[in-house]
């Protein structure tokens, strides 16, 4: 019963740490996450979704979304 508890106390306390980092970036920060069709307003999580985006949609918001400032596209994935 003790181990459920620690589990779930560091699950929290990572979840906690990881929103805060996400909240400290402001309220202008936009995250496009491939195949999402809901927003929730909470942290996104790294799901398994077979539409990936591209370097070349990276380049369509450049190019057509003019309030943008700044892009930084990034990869998240695992390996072995």
């Amino acid at each position: 019963m003790a181990s459920v508890i620690v589990l779930t106390s560091l699950g929290e306390g990572a979840r906690e740490f990881v929103t805060g980092e996400f909240m400290s970036l402001g309220t202008n920060l936009l995250i496009v996450l491939p195949g999402k069709t809901t927003t929730s307003g909470m942290v996104p999580a790294v799901g398994g979704t077979t539409h990936d985006l591209t370097l070349a949609d990276v380049e369509a918001v450049r190019r057509r979304v003019r309030q943008v400032r700044y892009l930084a596209p990034i990869g998240i994935g695992t390996a072995p």
